[in-house]
């Protein structure tokens, strides 16, 4: 099968097919995105900078199923949808690009609102 070229930008966008989404794990968002929008879920993705290959995912449907846990260290993890609605590839742009934050020692963010 033929990848899907996705173009990785920032630290946080990725376009692939048309769609665009902006999360703190943009490939995989972008899997989930590409999966609701009907694509065969068996297709695989290859992200790219520029034209430098940088990520394969094996397949869009595997790929949909995780998302990056910052809490600690990052870590792959299934991904959950977000308990604050919209579909399946909700992303942070529609959300309003929202960071979660907590109180703590550094008053820094501690994780962000992924897709």
């Amino acid at each position: 099968m033929t990848p899907i070229r996705a173009e990785i930008t920032g630290f946080d966008r990725c376009e692939a097919e048309g769609h665009t989404v902006r999360a703190s794990a943009p490939v995989l968002a972008m899997c989930r995105k590409l999966v609701e929008a009907g694509f065969d879920p068996a297709l695989p993705l290859h992200a790219y900078r520029a034209d430098v290959l940088c990520l394969k995912v094996s397949s869009i449907g595997y790929g949909a199923k995780y998302t990056v846990d910052e809490s600690r260290s990052p870590r792959l993890v299934r991904w959950k949808p977000s308990p604050f609605g919209g579909g399946v590839a909700q992303d942070r742009a529609e959300r309003g690009g929202r960071s979660i934050h907590a109180p703590g020692p550094s008053n820094e963010p501690v994780s962000r609102l992924a897709a």
